[in-house]
């Protein structure tokens, strides 16, 4: 099951749902700055045009952190069960048997920062 995509009113481009929410929150600081309702056309405009390439490399960033700590713990995990450090062959097994569900559980928390 994908994530659901939202549009814009123009379906122009879709976005994830973290991305919208992080736009209805730029929308909110838009209007709040310039006092004045601002419509969904002109924020993801002001989104895209100003912001959403640092958002997109500071999610990148934070999604790598948090993977490589899951990757850790299991690896301290399943290694601790075997008595040995099981290395690559620990991560490999992460990979295979945890990455989708952990990135399916990661991309569904609304945290937009």
């Amino acid at each position: 099951m994908k994530e659901e995509k939202h549009r814009p009113e123009d379906n122009s481009r879709p976005f994830s749902r973290r991305e919208w929410n992080a736009i209805q929150i730029h929308r909110f600081y838009l209007s709040q700055k310039w006092h004045r309702y601002f419509s969904i056309e002109e924020t993801v405009r002001s989104w895209l045009r100003n912001y959403s390439q640092e958002w997109r490399d500071r999610q990148m960033k934070k999604s790598a952190q948090a993977q490589l700590e899951e990757i850790s713990k299991h690896k301290w995990i399943e290694s601790e069960k075997a008595g040995c450090d099981l290395g690559v062959a620990a991560v490999e097994d992460w990979i295979k048997n945890y990455a989708h569900m952990w990135r399916k559980c990661w991309e569904g928390k609304d945290k937009s920062g």
